[in-house]
């Protein structure tokens, strides 16, 4: 080889060399740079970096900054579930059909990362008589009290997540380090006005001749959880000292239930004398839906907590929903904002008593019917055992350099008796206990007769099926059906007692079926009344059909509203026919109820939850033909995938009829956005039902698509979604059996 190539080959060795260790300084630089301490932890860090050798100060800051990093992160998800990291490692259970059955709440079911425990709820079954509790999942502040702490979990989190943003300290690896390192033990403290961390992890980085041992780390957190923990256990405190949740819901009820109406809500007590009038009846499902959609979504927000930043002077019936709490610490609230909210979509438990409440229907007294009835007289006694969650958002604003922290829990409010729930004793009163019934008294039965159950879809007997007889709430079970040998078929042989009138009626139950009640009178005598379908006399035989009760896969997928290119016209959006999926930061929860034909028939719903990721799921509890309500919820999670954190719509200039010019808005939504849905009436016939699937359309109305284009008049889609329901209704058709 030449002296001149020999020379070239030595250029290029030296350059790429030269190339190397600049690219080394740049990333140790750079690492630097990045992981740096906040301005308000330089103080605490100096001294403890300027002790290590310069080559090894990016580990330093990248331990301190991940160490940060790591922290808020666990504060973040402890705060969206109520003071825990992880629900699921303290064995809570939750059930999205009857939360008040539960150990918590799902925000948005079955989302388990919007699952929040109750800090205060009836422990025990909603319809417990005797030995009732209640219960509490309310974590402790501080490490002494054991594992489920806060800050007992905060130190596992730490320890377990710390590598997660460090990665083996790769980044210096691949420069030539040699980097080793022990176990992390942390120590994290909540202090009056801040949090700080310790951590202990013995580093060992060596590079070179050069070596350097790294082991004690410190940061501290500028967040105040002591004080939003501490108000968030008054809030529960005073709720369980002054059941101020029951009481409000008590006032609620009474007041929605002023004036006899049939429209309202049935009242606590009233008497009416009104010579010519008939009496008013409710429906239990409809009273339930008023309570569910209308009394405490708009009522319970309007509580508020005395010196916190979103409280405001009232006056009136309105002052009971202020609570005042005091700082046991002298710790002020101002800077504070507390929310209280109940959703529609999180179902209650209902149920009323008295003596006029017959299955469905709930009328006045049945004695005053009986006797006086012909001057007018009715009396309303009634019981509402109400039970519903509440959730409670502690937000913090300048949390986290301005960041802003949320401390979210949830409550149950449970009534009973119109009376707020007495844990310590008895948690459900019966009232008006019935006498015996004349019905299953033995040698009353004067009419034999054969009952014969059969599957309507495939037409043949079905065993095990109960049958019961009665009149209004007075019933007596008569047997099963079996099979008969002698026939070859399945049937019950029963006597049936003397009962004349359309009070009376049979039933049955079967699992896996629906079986609507049978207005039924029955006959002893041989009267022409027996040739009547709906009288059933001696030696004759009655065939009851049953609905196999179908589960269905359900997808659900959206068509969007668009926005018009003019803004000033009254309403700027326009339907798009254009089947588009759910997003992966979207969810769909449907609800199909099933319109009653008859007010005595047991009720029938199926709720799905779907997302983006999947979405179609199967139903439990299964449906029949009939007519049913459809009611669909879009939500859209912030922030999203994309790394949008919120959805703005912006302020408007609205003209009065002054002629001043005030502005409305903007309003930001930083957590959830409804996205539209969808609500009308559905047939659903057998063949559907056999088919298996079936596709649901919503309207996204605000779409995705439309988010950067919204303004303050655009909120009022949300309210606008059962009239675009009917006017698109072809469009939005389900289609069963495929899409």
């Amino acid at each position: 080889m030449s002296l001149k190539k020999i020379m070239a080959k030595k250029a290029q060795i030296t350059f790429f060399i030269i190339i190397g260790i600049t690219l080394l300084g740049l990333a140790v630089a750079f690492i630097y740079v990045t992981y740096a301490p906040e301005p308000e932890e330089e103080a605490e860090v100096t001294e403890a970096i300027e002790l290590v050798p310069v080559e090894f100060r990016p580990i330093f800051s990248l331990v301190q900054q991940c160490l940060y990093d790591t922290s808020v992160m666990g504060l973040q998800e402890l705060g969206k579930h109520g003071g825990y990291i992880s629900l699921d490692q303290f064995g809570m259970s939750f059930n999205d059909m009857n939360p008040t059955e539960s150990d918590g709440l799902r925000v948005f079911p079955p989302n388990h990362d919007t699952a929040l425990p109750y800090w205060l709820y009836f422990e025990s079954r909603n319809d417990c008589k005797t030995g009732c509790q209640c219960g509490t999942n309310q974590p402790q502040l501080y490490n002494e009290y054991g594992s489920k702490s806060i800050e007992a979990q905060m130190n596992v989190y730490i320890a377990e997540h710390l590598n997660n943003c460090l990665r083996d300290f790769m980044v210096f690896k691949a420069s030539g380090m040699d980097i080793s390192a022990g176990e992390p033990e942390v120590d994290l403290e909540v202090r009056h006005n801040d949090i700080a961390v310790n951590l202990k992890y013995p580093i060992t980085a060596k590079k070179g001749d050069i070596k350097s041992e790294l082991e004690e780390f410190y940061v501290t957190i500028p967040l105040n959880l002591m004080r939003m923990y501490e108000l968030a256990k008054g809030l529960t405190d005073l709720e369980q000292k002054y059941n101020y949740l029951e009481r409000w819901t008590i006032q609620l009820v009474e007041a929605a239930s002023l004036g006899i109406r049939s429209d309202s809500i049935p009242p606590t007590v009233a008497v009416t004398l009104e010579p010519g009038t008939a009496p008013v009846f409710w429906s239990k499902t409809k009273t339930k839906e008023i309570i569910t959609n209308n009394i405490l979504p708009s009522y319970l927000p309007l509580f508020q907590v005395w010196g916190t930043d979103n409280y405001h002077n009232r006056r009136g019936l309105y002052q009971q929903t202020t609570l005042a709490y005091e700082s046991p610490s002298n710790s002020s609230y101002e800077d504070l904002t507390v929310n209280f909210e109940y959703l529609p979509i999180w179902p209650i438990y209902y149920s009323i008593s008295g003596r006029g409440v017959r299955g469905e229907i709930i009328r006045p007294e049945g004695g005053f019917l009986s006797y006086f009835s012909f001057v007018g007289i009715n009396r309303y006694y009634f019981y509402h055992d109400i039970s519903y969650p509440v959730k409670i958002d502690i937000y913090d604003p300048y949390a986290l350099n301005n960041q802003g922290y949320h401390f979210i829990f949830a409550l149950e409010s449970n009534v009973r008796d119109n009376k707020p729930l007495n844990c310590s004793g008895e948690g459900l009163d019966t009232w008006a206990p019935p006498v015996a019934s004349l019905m299953c008294v033995e040698g009353q039965s004067c009419a034999d007769v054969s009952i014969i159950a059969v599957d309507d879809f495939t037409n043949t007997p079905v065993d095990g099926v109960t049958i019961l007889y009665g009149a209004g709430e007075e019933s007596c079970i008569l047997g099963a059906t079996a099979a008969d040998s002698e026939s070859g078929i399945s049937k019950l042989s029963a006597k049936l007692p003397l009962c004349i009138g359309r009070g009376c009626g049979l039933t049955a139950d079967k699992d896996g079926y629906f079986i609507p009640p049978l207005n039924l009178a029955v006959r002893c005598d041989d009267s022409p009344m027996c040739l009547d379908d709906n009288v059933l006399c001696d030696g004759e035989q009655l065939m009851i059909n049953l609905s196999r009760l179908w589960n269905l896969n359900i997808t659900i997928k959206k068509k969007p509203m668009v926005k018009g290119l003019a803004p000033i016209v009254e309403f700027p959006w326009h339907f798009k026919d254009e089947v588009r999926p759910l997003l992966p930061n979207g969810q769909a929860l449907l609800n199909i109820i099933k319109i009653k034909d008859n007010p005595d028939e047991e009720d029938i719903s199926v709720s799905v939850m779907v997302n983006g990721t999947n979405p179609t799921a199967e139903t439990l509890g299964g449906l029949v033909p009939g007519r049913y309500q459809v009611d669909i919820h879009l939500l859209y999670q912030l922030p999203d995938i994309a790394g949008r954190t919120s959805v703005v719509y912006e302020s408007v200039d609205v003209i009065t009829d002054d002629g001043d010019i005030i502005t409305l808005g903007p309003y930001t939504f930083n957590d959830t956005i409804i996205e539209g849905g969808a609500k009308y009436n559905l047939t659903i016939t057998l063949e559907d039902l056999v088919k298996g699937n079936v596709t649901f359309y919503a309207i996204s109305a605000p779409d995705y698509a439309t988010f950067d284009s919204l303004d303050f008049n655009d909120l009022e889609l949300s309210s606008k979604i059962e009239d675009l329901s009917q006017q698109y209704r072809s469009a939005i058709q389900p289609v069963f059996g495929g899409d």
